[in-house]
């Protein structure tokens, strides 16, 4: 479950990234 947690958080990182060039 740890493997996965630390897979999710670039992924959640990029979400934001592309939400701040979005706006």
């Amino acid at each position: 479950s740890r493997g996965r947690a630390l897979a999710a958080i670039p992924g959640m990182t990029g979400i934001l990234v592309v939400f701040g060039l979005v706006q």
